[in-house]
């Protein structure tokens, strides 16, 4: 079962998108679709339903990614609290 995006995440990307669009920061079309990737090229034959869980967020952080021979690295350049 699939929830809901939750009001204030998507007020925090409208707000986010609105304060880079006015630095010229040009964003790509697509819908936001908040999701988490639990694994990347995984090798295993059985399909199993994804397990269900609630997580806490407090803050949300700033990465790049960056290629490397061994693979991507992502490197953090900022993190900033939500407020309750």
């Amino acid at each position: 079962m699939r929830a809901s995006t939750p009001l204030a995440l998507l007020q925090l990307v409208e707000a986010l998108s609105e304060r880079l669009a006015a630095l010229g920061v040009v964003l790509d079309c697509r819908p936001f679709l908040p999701h988490l990737t639990l694994s990347r090229q995984a090798r295993s034959r059985a399909q199993q339903p994804a397990p269900d869980f609630t997580w806490h967020v407090d803050r949300f952080v700033l990465y790049r990614s960056v290629n490397t021979a061994d693979g991507v690295r992502y490197d953090e350049l900022g993190s900033w609290p939500l407020l309750p």
